[in-house]
C-alpha cells in the first residue's frame, strides 16, 4: 500500500506508535509492507525523526520514500504530477503547441486507486507561438499561469481567466494580436510585466480591485485601449512606474481623481495613460462561454438552439438557456438523452456516450485519390465523382474499375478487389507515358470518280404505239435524284410508269427516283372516254363496288404502287378488297387492251 505524507514539519503533530504498523497475537509490532512517500522539499524532517531514537517509533512499520514529481499524460496533455499534494501542472507538448481547440480538465484520475489530481498551474511557455489556437477552456481550479504561457497565439480571440487564478506571469498574453476579449475576476493579485503587450485588437479590460501587484509595461502598444481601474485607494498596492505607459485611456471611478494621480505625489503611478473620470460605472462586458460537444462516434450531428454550429465548439452568451438536440441513426445507436437543456454559466463540455446496438450494421468510408484528375473510378458498377467519399456496408466486396486514357498514362492495377473492413483511402499513382513520335501525314486522297448512267424514256399510247421517244447524250452521276414528268396529250390520260421488264413502278405523273444504273422507263397513256357509255361499249365498267365484265376480258387490278391485287375473267366481280385509293384496271382480250382508273 502507498501512503503519501504531506507534513512540512512535525511540530504539534501527534502520531501513534502503531500508526503505520500492526501487531501480532503477542502484541509485538510487526513491520508492514506499506510505502510512506514524503515531499522531497521536506524529506529531512522525516529522516531526522528516523535518526532520533526517541521518536523513531512514529514511522516504524513503513518504508519511507522520497516522492519526486513525474510526467503523466491524460487525454493527450502532459502534466507534472504531485501525488502528495494532489495537484498537477500542465506542461508543453505537441498538443499545446499545435492544436486549435483545447480543454484543460479540472482534475483527472491518476493511479489504479483513481486518485484524482487537481490542475492548478499552467507552466511557462506551454502554448507559446501556437498559431492555430483559437479556443481554450481553462480549469476552474487554476491558480497560476506561467511566464509567456500564451505568447504569440495570434488566432486566440477571447479568454476568461478563472476566479481562482492569483497570478498571471510576465509576457503571458504578449503578441496575441487577435485577442479582443479578456475577462479577469476578483481574486487576481499579480499581473506580470508585459503580460498584454502588442494585443492590438484588445479594446477594453477591467483590472480587479484585488490586484496588488501590477508590473511594468503591461499594455505596451495597445493603442486605443480602455482600462477600467477599480481601486478605492492605493494603500498596499504596488504599481510599477511604467505599468500603464502607453497610449491608453484609464477609466477611474468618479470622485477618485486625487487617488489616481491628479496631484504630484501620485502621478508617477499612472504616467503614460490618460486618466478619465467615469460619469457612469464601467460597462459590463458581455461574457460568453464555450460549449464543446464530444462523442465516442463520428456519424452524428446536433443543433444548438435550432442552429447548426459551424464548428464543434460554440460561443454562447452567459445565462442563455441552451437546448442541444442530438441527431443520429437510432437503428444503430442508443443515447440516454438526446435532448439536453440547461442554462450556461461556465465553459461547458458535453460528452455523448453512444451505445452501439447489437444488430447495428457498420458502414465505412471509401475514397479514391489520385495524382491526376482526368480519370473515372467505377465502384461496384457506379461511376463516382473525383475524390468523392462514399459509405459502404461492412464486409461488402468492393470492385473498383479505373478508366483513363491508356495512350497517355500507365497504371499498375486498373481493377481493384477487396472486402471493406475499415475506413479506406486508396491512392492511384498514374505514370505519364512519353509523348509518341508524330506519325507521317497521310497522302491526300485522290478524288473518286463517280460512275455515270444514261436515261431512256418512252411514251406509249394504250394500243402500244410509241408516241414519243426521249434519249439524250447527257449522263447522270450515280445516286443523282431525277424526276420525270408524264404530260399527256389532248384526249389522253396518264396511267402508270413501267420499267424495262414491264413492271409497274409508279402511278404518279411526276416520278422521282435515284439513278444507280442505265435506266429504261415507259410512260403509259389511255385515250380518254367521252362518257360512261364509252366504257360500257368497251365492255368494262364499275358500279357500286362491282366491276362488270360483260365482254369477259382477262381483268387485272393494280394498286397505286403497281402491285397486282386481283385477276379474274368472270362476268362481274365484287371488289371487297382491304384497300382504299386509286386503282388501275388493265383488261385484255386478244390484242385488245383496255386501261381504266377507278377509286375504291
Amino acid at each position: 500500500m502507498d501512503v503519501y505524507l504531506n507534513w512540512e514539519d512535525l511540530n504539534g503533530i501527534t502520531i501513534s506508535e502503531d500508526a503505520f504498523s500492526f501487531t501480532d497475537s503477542a502484541e509485538n509490532p510487526v513491520k508492514s509492507s506499506i510505502r510512506l512517500y514524503v515531499p522531497e522539499e521536506s524529506k529531512n524532517v522525516y529522516y531526522d525523526v528516523r535518526d532520533d531514537f526517541s521518536t523513531e517509533f512514529h514511522f516504524k512499520g513503513g518504508t519511507i520514500f522520497v516522492s519526486r514529481n513525474s510526467v503523466y499524460e491524460y487525454e493527450g496533455l502532459a502534466f507534472v504530477v504531485n501525488p502528495i499534494a494532489g495537484t498537477a501542472k500542465l506542461i508543453s507538448n505537441p498538443i499545446t503547441r499545435n492544436k486549435s481547440q483545447i480543454i484543460i480538465p479540472h482534475e483527472f484520475p491518476y493511479d489504479p486507486l483513481q486518485t484524482r489530481l487537481t490542475v492548478n498551474i499552467i507552466d511557462d511557455n506551454v502554448f507559446r507561438d501556437n498559431k492555430n489556437l483559437n479556443s481554450i477552456i481553462l480549469p476552474k481550479t487554476l491558480e497560476s499561469i506561467g511566464t509567456a504561457a500564451f505568447v504569440g497565439c495570434e488566432a486566440l480571440t477571447a479568454i476568461e481567466i478563472p476566479a481562482a487564478v492569483k497570478s498571471i506571469g510576465n509576457y503571458c498574453f504578449s503578441s496575441c494580436s487577435g485577442l479582443t476579449t479578456v475577462i479577469l475576476h476578483e481574486g487576481l493579485e499579480t499581473i506580470g510585466a508585459n503580460s498584454f503587450e502588442n494585443c492590438l485588437s484588445l479594446r477594453s479590460i477591467k483590472i480587479p480591485s484585488t490586484s496588488i501587484f501590477v508590473d511594468s509595461d503591461v499594455f505596451t502598444n495597445c493603442d486605443g485601449l480602455d482600462v477600467y481601474l477599480t481601486w478605492d485607494n492605493l494603500r498596499g498596492i504596488f504599481i510599477s512606474d511604467n505599468a500603464f505607459y502607453s497610449s491608453i485611456r484609464l477609466r477611474i471611478p468618479k470622485g477618485t481623481e486625487e487617488i489616481y494621480g491628479y496631484d504630484d505625489n501620485a502621478n508617477y503611478y499612472f504616467r503614460g495613460g490618460l486618466l478619465i473620470p467615469a460619469d457612469e460605472e464601467e460597462p459590463v462586458s458581455q461574457v460568453y462561454y464555450t460549449l464543446l460537444i464530444n462523442s465516442n462516434i463520428d456519424d452524428y450531428s446536433y443543433r444548438i438552439n435550432d442552429s447548426i454550429p459551424h464548428d464543434n465548439i460554440a460561443y454562447i452568451k452567459a445565462d442563455t438557456r441552451v437546448h442541444v438536440k442530438i441527431e443520429y441513426d437510432r437503428n444503430k445507436y442508443r443515447l440516454s438523452n438526446d435532448n439536453i437543456n440547461f442554462v450556461i454559466s461556465e465553459n461547458t463540455v458535453l460528452t455523448l456516450d453512444f451505445e452501439r446496438l447489437p444488430d447495428a450494421i457498420a458502414y465505412y468510408s471509401l475514397q479514391v485519390k489520385s495524382n491526376m484528375e482526368n480519370y473515372n473510378s467505377i465502384i461496384n458498377g457506379v461511376a463516382r465523382l473525383y475524390e468523392e467519399i462514399i459509405y459502404i456496408r461492412e464486409n461488402t466486396s468492393v470492385t473498383i474499375d479505373v478508366e483513363y486514357d491508356r495512350s497517355q498514362y500507365r497504371l499498375n492495377n486498373g481493377a481493384i478487389y477487396f472486402v471493406i473492413l475499415k475506413d479506406t483511402v486508396l491512392s492511384l499513382d498514374f505514370e505519364r507515358l512519353p509523348e509518341p513520335e508524330p506519325e507521317p501525314e497521310p497522302e491526300p486522297e485522290k478524288p473518286v470518280q463517280k460512275p455515270q448512267y444514261s436515261l431512256l424514256v418512252l411514251y406509249k399510247a394504250d394500243r402500244g404505239e410509241t408516241i414519243l421517244k426521249t434519249q439524250t447524250d447527257e449522263k447522270y452521276d450515280s445516286a443523282s435524284i431525277i424526276t420525270v414528268i408524264a404530260q399527256p396529250e389532248k384526249d389522253y390520260s396518264f396511267d402508270y410508269w413501267l420499267d424495262k421488264n414491264g413492271y409497274i413502278i409508279s402511278l404518279d405523273k411526276d416520278y422521282t427516283f435515284r439513278i444507280e444504273k442505265d435506266t429504261w422507263l415507259s410512260a403509259m397513256f389511255t385515250k380518254s372516254a367521252s362518257s360512261i357509255n364509252d366504257a360500257v361499249e368497251a365492255g368494262l365498267y364499275y358500279r357500286n363496288g362491282i366491276l362488270f365484265n360483260p365482254a369477259l376480258y382477262e381483268v387485272r387490278l393494280y394498286d397505286a404502287a403497281g402491285k397486282l391485287m386481283l385477276l379474274f375473267t368472270e362476268n362481274e366481280k365484287q371488289l371487297d378488297l382491304p384497300y382504299e385509293g386509286i386503282c388501275l384496271i388493265i383488261a385484255r382480250k386478244g390484242k385488245e387492251i383496255i386501261r381504266q382508273k377507278i377509286m375504291l
